[in-house]
């Protein structure tokens, strides 16, 4: 096991060193001058001139990009232009409201998700396999942005029952809960879709196999026989599906957090972009990127705990 993990961190260096370079050279194509900003409209020349020099804009990309990641890879992302501030700090405040956030979208998908696709599954064409897919087609077709600003319309501003924006504080006091609900619900039900669809399909597939038709002729109970041997063999697929949506969750994260004011790296991602704050945005997505990464070793680590069959390759 600790050979696989050593051999899958390698494969993931040329896959960062790459995203870095393309994240580098994306946001330095973007129109506009982060000294001329910062400064404003009335600045002089001379002053956005001299900004330039002491944030080391005048440099070669190159150069910019060679000092940008020796200083990463000691730990150093630099300081936010903006904040004036490490955005190390800024990144590690911001990235649990993010994981709260994440956490509590995917569970929601999840218990969405699951018995609607199996529902679907074990009565497939009938009005509950349509009325299933149907509903999941929608919430796939449906943008996270216009999904946010319909529940805050709802919820918010004409039944009044969950507030529109901002965190109330930690997740296990009643504020911090009841500000959770509204931007983790934009975010899961567009990944209770997919994974809804995903289910069925899978589902439909195993119940077809020799061994369920064994376990049903031995006489075991039907949630014996979809619970223990359908799903259970159906959810190596599914478990591939929600690790590849960590990157979904990760950018509409950006989009949701924005929407509800939700204080994550995804908002100040968005805030450094408009600032033209390049190492902050960089710092963020630099992050991001390597969170995608890990969070797909652990998904490669979990299929010997879900398929025994696959402890041999692993091992």
């Amino acid at each position: 096991m600790a050979t696989y993990v050593l051999k899958r961190l390698a494969e993931a260096v040329p896959t960062l060193v790459g995203a870095s370079v393309l994240v580098f050279i994306l946001i330095h194509l973007v129109p506009g001058d982060p000294a001329a900003v910062y400064l404003g409209l009335d600045a002089r020349p001379q002053d956005v001139e001299a900004l330039r020099r002491h944030l080391g804009l005048d440099r070669p990309l190159t150069e910019q990009y060679w000092l940008y990641i020796t200083h990463a890879l000691h730990g150093d992302l630099g300081e936010s232009y903006y904040y004036k501030d490490s955005i190390m700090r800024l990144v590690g405040q911001a990235l649990p409201n993010t994981a709260e956030l994440a956490v509590a979208a995917l569970a929601i998908s999840l218990l969405i998700a699951l018995p609607l696709g199996l529902a679907a599954a074990l009565r497939p064409q009938t009005a509950a396999d349509y009325a299933a897919t149907g509903v999941a087609v929608a919430g796939v077709a449906v943008p996270v942005f216009w999904l946010a600003i319909m529940l805050i319309f709802l919820f918010a501003v004409r039944l009044h029952w969950l507030p529109a924006s901002g965190r109330g504080g930690p997740v296990w006091t009643a504020p911090g809960l009841i500000h959770l609900i509204l931007p983790a619900l934009a975010l899961g039900l567009g990944l209770a879709a997919s994974t809804a669809r995903l289910t069925r399909s899978t589902v439909l597939d195993v119940l077809d196999e020799d061994y369920v038709r064994t376990a049903r002729a031995k006489g075991l109970r039907p949630r014996t026989v979809t619970l223990r041997h359908a799903l259970r063999n159906a959810l190596i697929p599914i478990v591939t599906n929600v690790g590849l949506q960590i990157g979904i969750l990760l950018s509409g994260a950006f989009l949701t957090e924005t929407v509800f004011s939700w204080p994550g790296i995804g908002r100040l991602a968005v805030d450094a972009m408009v600032r033209r704050d390049y190492p902050l945005l960089q710092g963020v997505l630099l992050v991001t990127i390597v969170l995608f990464i890990l969070l797909n070793l652990v998904v490669d680590l979990a299929y010997p705990l879900l398929d025994p069959r696959l402890r041999g390759e692993h091992g």
